[in-house]
Parts: C-alpha cells; sequence; structure tokens
C-alpha cells in the first residue's frame, strides 16, 4: 500500500467538502444557511417516478457508502490497524456521505416525498457483502469501497444525463466530482493506475429497479 501524506489526504478531503457544502445547502433551498437534517419516514423508493426515483436511487448508494467505511471504522479489529492517512480518509469520505445522503433526502422532501433510509440492496448483496465477508486487512476493505465508490460515480455520470429537474442535476453534478476524488484517493492508497478514461464511461451504473430496504 502506497503512503498517502495527511497534507494530501486533507487536501482531498478539503476540496470535496466545499463541493458537497454547496450541493447541500442548494438542495435545501437558497442561500439562507445551512438547514437542518432531513426526516425520513421510508426505506423504500419503488414507488418513485422520474427524477424522484433517481434521486432515490442515489440517495440508497450514498447510505450504503456511510454503512461500508462505518462498519471499516466499527470493526478495525478485523480491517485494521488503519495507518493515519487511511484513518483520515475513511472517517471525511464518510462525512462526505452523510451530506450527499442529506442532499438527496431534500430533493425527496421538496417534492412532498419522505426521505429515504435504507441501504441499496441489490449493490450490497452483489458487491460489498461478499467482499466484507472475505476480507481480513486494510487493503480488502479499502478494495471493496473502491468498487463501491466507481459503482456510484458511473451511476451518478448516467443519471446525469437523464434528470429533468435543475436542482436535482445541480445535486448531482455537484456532488459526482467529489465521488471521483473518493476513486482517486483510494486507487492511491491502494496503489493502483488510474487514468481520466476511467471516469468517462457510465458502464454498471445502477437503475431505480435496484432494491432498497
Amino acid at each position: 500500500m502506497n503512503p498517502l501524506d495527511r497534507r494530501t489526504v486533507l487536501k482531498l478531503a478539503g476540496a470535496g467538502a466545499a463541493l458537497v457544502a454547496g450541493a447541500a445547502s442548494g438542495a435545501c433551498g437558497g442561500s439562507g444557511g445551512a438547514k437542518p437534517p432531513v426526516e425520513t419516514a421510508i426505506t423504500r423508493g419503488d414507488k418513485l417516478e422520474g427524477d424522484l426515483s433517481l434521486a432515490a436511487l442515489l440517495a440508497s448508494l450514498e447510505n450504503l457508502l456511510v454503512f461500508a467505511y462505518q462498519d471499516g471504522l466499527t470493526r478495525k479489529d478485523r480491517f485494521g490497524p488503519y495507518p493515519p492517512a487511511v484513518q483520515a480518509v475513511i472517517e471525511e469520505t464518510l462525512r462526505q456521505h452523510k451530506e450527499h445522503a442529506v442532499a438527496w433526502n431534500s430533493i425527496l422532501s421538496g417534492a412532498g416525498k419522505p426521505g429515504i433510509t435504507g441501504n441499496n440492496l441489490t449493490v450490497k448483496g452483489a458487491i460489498l457483502d461478499p467482499q466484507l465477508a472475505r476480507g481480513r486487512d486494510t487493503t480488502s476493505f479499502l478494495g471493496a469501497c473502491l468498487d463501491l465508490e466507481t459503482t456510484t460515480a458511473v451511476t451518478y455520470l448516467a443519471t446525469m444525463g437523464t434528470f429533468e429537474n435543475v436542482a436535482a442535476l445541480k445535486v448531482a453534478a455537484s456532488i459526482h466530482p467529489v465521488e471521483n476524488q473518493h476513486i482517486a484517493a483510494l486507487s492511491f492508497l491502494l496503489g493502483r493506475p488510474l487514468s481520466s478514461d476511467a471516469f468517462a464511461h457510465p458502464d454498471g451504473a445502477r437503475t431505480p429497479t435496484d432494491a432498497i430496504g
């Protein structure tokens, strides 16, 4: 695993935080300051249509990422101990994904719909759970997170071409670069090569038919 100094980690995290803050603020409605977290009441988005179904899909992926990183922090005895730089990436990325979920639930609540509290069960069962079950060290945990971040990023890329609502499109366009920063940071930590072409194709994007729960 390649070392990543704390200054580089914080630089990546700070740039991502600025974009996420803007997205969440816009989703909550205007420039009047940050709004409190959106109250959520349901865990499924299968009765939603159009842009709202996409918002529910992306919220479910963000919730799953929160679950994954939190699980990594909870199970340090299995995947850790983490070097300081890895710990910093996990903690900052977890915080940002929580903000992403709030932004999407704000879109839903703004349309009079309850927010999404559940995880994307389709992706959890197909990608995350098998890797976490096999994983026994930091590298395997970060690899699982990288695959999940990649799936989420390509889903953002695909949905940006279909959103009709301008507010939802702005949220997606603001968050998508942050997801790509996460991919770059994790790839660096894992010593994996990364090219700009990796961010150009929506192959493997998820759809609103995914199960949420």
